[in-house]
Order: structure tokens, then C-alpha cells, then sequence
């Protein structure tokens, strides 16, 4: 910035022939030098856009490296996930893992919502509720125990829950809980 101020005081100083320019001559310069500064700058962008159809905008390329800024500043960094620790004792997570394990290995790949249906019928004491399930299911996905696969469905994800060792297979789920096509009214 400071380089481009005195390349101006210089030229007015040498194009005037060392006369004090009124201020019409003085915005007239002004205009044809920032005419040729953006002359300069459309060529290096040129030089440096993507080659075929692709139009780009001619911005300064200073301009260019301030919204890469903004936009590298104005994005908020991914949470760091802590490894989730369990509040129950250990007898207790212990109980609730086998059981749950049992049910995912025995049934095959199980929604959250399946998983929770089989639990209430086995009748666990210790599961407090669905969003304790659902940590715990967390706990052993990060402790390697059971895995997350998906499973598309149409237009649809359907997210199930198997062990490291079974093969998935996926019983034909296909509506059970989606209609198969979108009905308008």
C-alpha cells in the first residue's frame, strides 16, 4: 500500500513536469492510475484462472487473500471430542454392554430404535433410558466393541448397529418405516 502511494507522489511529481496539478487534474490521474492498477491485475488473475469457459472475477489479489481470511476465521473449529466415560460403576457398565452386545450379535444389524425394543423385552434394571442406551452404544462404538454401518434405503440412510465380527446383512427393511416414494398433496 504504501509502495503504490509513493509510485503515485513519483509519476504526479515527474508527469506534471514539477508543477502543483489543480485538484481536476489530480482526480483525473487518479482515475487513470487506478485504471491501469486494475489493468495490471486483470492480467496476473489471467494468468493464474482456470483455463476453458469458466468466467472469474478480477479482484485485487489482496482483496482475494482478505476473504480467504474471513472465511478461515469465520468458521468455527470441529469440538474436540473427549473420550466418553461412563458414570455407572464397572459391574454395572459391564452388565449393560454384554447385554446389549448379546442383542446386537444375536439379531443382526439393529437400528437404535430396534436395539432399545429388544432391550425392554430382555428387561434390564440398569439402563436408566433410551438416551443412556444410546451413550452407552457411543462408549462401545469408540471402544471398538460394536460398529456403525449405513445402509441406503432409496432417498433414505438407515443407520444400524453390528459387531466387528458378523458380516452385515441387511434384512429386506425397506418401508418399514419409510414410504417409498415421497406423496405429495
Amino acid at each position: 500500500m504504501a509502495t503504490r502511494m509513493a509510485v503515485r507522489y513519483v509519476s504526479r511529481r515527474f508527469s506534471s513536469g514539477g508543477r502543483m496539478l489543480s485538484e481536476e487534474e489530480k482526480a483525473a490521474e487518479n482515475i487513470y492510475i487506478k485504471k491501469i492498477e486494475q489493468e495490471k491485475l486483470e492480467k496476473l488473475a489471467c494468468k493464474f484462472s482456470i483455463s476453458g469457459n469458466h468466467r472469474r472475477q478480477f479482484l485485487p489479489i489482496s482483496f482475494n487473500m482478505f476473504k480467504a481470511a474471513i472465511r478461515y476465521f469465520s468458521t468455527k473449529p470441529k469440538p474436540k471430542m473427549k473420550p466418553i466415560e461412563l458414570k455407572s460403576p464397572p459391574e454395572q457398565t459391564q452388565t449393560i454392554t454384554r447385554a446389549i452386545f448379546d442383542i446386537v450379535k444375536e439379531h443382526g444389524p439393529l437400528t437404535v430404535f430396534d436395539t432399545w425394543e429388544k432391550l425392554q423385552q430382555v428387561g434390564l434394571r440398569e439402563l436408566k433410558g433410551k438416551n443412556h442406551m444410546k451413550i452407552v452404544l457411543r462408549w462401545m462404538r469408540q471402544r471398538q466393541k460394536l460398529r456403525l454401518i449405513c445402509n441406503h434405503i432409496g432417498p433414505h440412510k438407515q443407520f444400524l448397529y453390528t459387531t466387528w465380527l458378523t458380516k452385515p446383512t441387511f434384512k429386506n427393511a425397506k418401508a418399514k418405516n419409510y414410504p417409498s416414494s415421497p406423496k405429495f398433496l
